[in-house]
This record gives structure tokens, sequence and C-alpha cells, in this order.
């Protein structure tokens, strides 16, 4: 399914293309995952936390929460729905 090639894509809008999910390992594991790896997790919380304190989040549709949790199911890990948000500034 065209390992040779670079296509992002067969790990979300064309998964027909995946061989072998398991080979998707972003950090790798054991002896040789990535020495970035709490740098790059702590980049994305301070990303995160900035854009929380500048920003108030709505749902798009306002039912925040209502929406989410009947639609959760926990199979190994949880498969959250996609939420839609509105990013207001803060004053």
């Amino acid at each position: 399914m065209r390992p040779d090639e670079f296509v992002p894509e067969r790990w979300s809008t064309q998964p027909h293309l995946i061989v072998n999910a398991d080979a998707f390992i972003p950090f790798s594991a054991g002896r040789y995952a990535c020495p970035g790896r709490p740098f790059a997790m702590m980049e994305l919380r301070m990303a995160v936390s900035s854009i929380v304190a500048r920003f108030n989040l709505k749902d798009a549709k306002g039912t925040i929460g209502r929406r989410s949790i009947p639609e959760t199911y926990d199979c190994f890990v949880s498969h959250i729905p996609a939420t839609y948000l509105v990013f207001e500034p803060r004053e």
C-alpha cells in the first residue's frame, strides 16, 4: 500500500492504506524511545494551558459536556466524539 511514499493521510483520512496499525508509535517505546518525549509533552501542556488562559471555550452548539458523555465509550482506551469549540478572547 505505497510503503515507500510519504502519505500522512494514511493515519487519518485514508485508513485503507494502513497495513499494520501497530506500526504507528510516534515516540517509539522501550530502549529506543525518543528522549525528547518529556520535552514534547511539556510543550504541549504549555500550549494548551496558554490557550485556556487566553480564551473562554464554549461548545459551538451550546451543550458542552451533555453530548459527549453519552457518546463516549471505553474499549481499552476512551473514544470521545468530535467536539466543536468556539474560542472567545478573555478580557
